[in-house]
Order: C-alpha cells, then structure tokens, then sequence
C-alpha cells in the first residue's frame, strides 16, 4: 500500500515540477530539486499519517483451543474455504472450493460439522442433471439465521448465489431454490468473502484481490433485483494483503476480514474503521493458509452458550496445485 501510494505521490512531484520549472529547469536546478525534496518529505508525511490508524490499532493473541481435522470427515474436505454457524441445529455448514478437483471427491462440496469433530458430506452446489451450478467453486459462504437463507460467494463466476433449501431443508440438493447476485457492476471482480448481517439485513462481500470490503443494501429486502445500492471501503490501508474470508462478531457488531497474507483477521466496524488486530500467531501448523471465520459456542460444555469462540477454516496446500493433498483443518481460537 505504501509502495503503491508512494509511486502514485512521487508521479505527482515529478508532474507539479515538470509544470512549474520548464522554462527554469536549465538555470534553477537547485531550487527544483529543493522543491522535490520538500515535496516527498511533505509526502512521506502524508503516507505516515494515512498508515498512523493500522500502527495506532490494538493487537490482540487469541489462543488455540482445539485444532479439528476436516480432512478426517467421513468424506474428506481438504480444502476448506467457507464456514458459517447454523445455531437451530448446532452445526457448521462448511464449504470446500477445491475437492472436486481431487481423487477424494466423492459428489459433495458441502459439509455438515459438529463443534466436536465429526463431519460428512451433506450437499453440492455442482450442477444435478439439468440444473445449472450454484457454484462449482464456493469460495465462502453466509448466513441468515432468521430465514435459513445460504449466500454462496464465487470469486469464478464473479456473484454470490443467495440459495434456499427445498422441502427436504437441505443445501445444495436438487429442490434448493436459488438466484443470483452479480458482483462485477458493483465493481468486485474477486468476490472471496461473504457475510449476512442480521442488524442491518445487508450483505457484507470482501474482494481479495482489491482487498475491498463492499457493503450491499438490497432496499426491498430482496438481494440482485437491480435496485440494490452499494458502498464500499478499502482495508489495505491497514495492511492487509487479501481480504479472503469474511465473518461477523454479533458481541462487538463488528465485520471480521480474514487475510492470509499476514495470517490476521482485521476487525472493522461496518464503516470501514479499524476497530482492532487479531493475530493469528498461535496457529502451530506450517503453510497455514487461513480462509475464513464464524462465531460459533465453545467447544466446553460448562461454557454458557453464549460464549463465542472463532472457528477457523485452513486449506493449506491449494488442491489445483496439489491435487492429492488432504490438509484441510478448522481451528478453534478464543
């Protein structure tokens, strides 16, 4: 970011000398050079006061409470990207983007999880006969507790598919009732992340590789009828390197960018202010490639249910690179 912004500000000094010392250039050299040095100072100024937010932030370790193995699930996810918490039947529903490109694939990309370990395959968001795919993809996926409707982000197709289970209440069976939201005219072309938000009935969509967070507004309450209206706000300035997987903290009313790049989740109001770091340092294993983050209950029993602890997804090695790796985890992290 600074790199960037830097180029973009010694562009300007270099044009504001160019306009102001042609005819001068030859006989005031000095005096052009003096100008471009209080220039890139004056610069440098600006680029430490604009990075002043991310360095002033409070940086908090959560700790490893339990490390679950997804690849270990009766069938395997070992490329675990999305994850979202379903609170009236106390299981995960967990999204695999790669598996299908594996011998482990066994016709599923859904994953039903329990918070103490188990897991199976319940649904796939593939194409079923003659129905088209939700997403062959699914890069992450959202939640809305209060009608049951699963938002399924896919950073191939550009759109996060908004699906409803059929009568068997099931995702990604053939009776799902889906539709679609397109990404592209609100400017993400990467849509990685993806988040419902039950206090505003918003959808929250992070753009990894514009490292934007897009806040979407559906008006009606009907999400991709062409009169949504769409804001946005940019978090590298925090330094984030990806913005891959996106989550929410009901507590703090706060959103929850998942970046990979520097193993962290960023925690930012839903304006775009930095609220606070959270590091992710205590993940013990090597080529961590966290994807995305829910707050879910403890997996303590004595613990009051409404103690929530993130639950972390990790792919690990990229199945397309490492067709037959199987090294997808789920972390819990307080």
């Amino acid at each position: 970011m600074l790199n960037t912004l830097g180029s973009h500000l010694r562009g300007n000094v270099v044009g504001y000398v160019a306009i102001g010392g042609t005819t001068h250039a030859a006989t005031r050299g000095i005096s052009i050079r003096r100008l471009v040095c209080a220039a890139v100072l004056a610069a440098f100024g600006a680029l430490l006061w604009l990075a002043s937010p991310a360095s002033a932030a409070v940086v908090v370790h959560p700790t490893l409470v339990k490390t679950i193995a997804t690849s270990a699930y009766t069938q395997p996810s070992p490329d675990p990207s999305g994850i979202v918490y379903r609170p009236g039947l106390d299981r995960f529903l967990i999204a695999d983007s790669e598996v299908d490109e594996t011998p482990l694939y066994q016709g599923f990309n859904l994953f039903t999880a329990t918070r103490t370990g188990s897991g199976f395959g319940s649904g796939t968001l593939l194409a079923r006969g003659s129905l088209p795919a939700t997403s062959k993809e699914p890069t992450d996926l959202g939640f809305n507790t209060g009608s049951g409707t699963l938002y399924v982000s896919d950073d191939d197709k550009d759109r996060v598919s908004v699906v409803r289970a059929g009568p068997d209440g099931k995702y990604g069976t053939a009776d799902d009732i889906v539709s679609k939201v397109s990404t592209a005219p609100f400017g993400s072309t990467d849509p990685e992340g993806v988040v419902y938000d039950s206090a505003t009935g918003h959808l929250f969509v992070s753009d990894g590789a514009g490292i934007e967070i897009y806040n979407v507004n559906p008006v009606n309450g009907v999400f991709g009828d062409g009169n949504d209206t769409v804001t946005h706000f940019d978090v590298a300035r925090y330094g984030a390197g990806d913005a891959e997987g996106l989550g929410i903290d009901p507590n703090r009313n706060a959103l929850l960018v998942v970046d990979p790049a520097t193993d962290a989740i960023y925690e930012v109001g839903k304006g775009g202010a930095l609220l606070r770091t959270l590091s992710l340092s205590a993940i013990p294993t090597t080529h961590s490639v966290v994807a995305d983050v829910t707050m879910a209950p403890t997996s303590n029993p004595s613990d009051s249910p409404s103690v929530l602890d993130y639950w972390i997804v990790d792919r690990h090695f990229d199945n397309n690179a490492v067709p037959n790796e199987n090294d997808g985890l789920l972390y819990e992290m307080r």
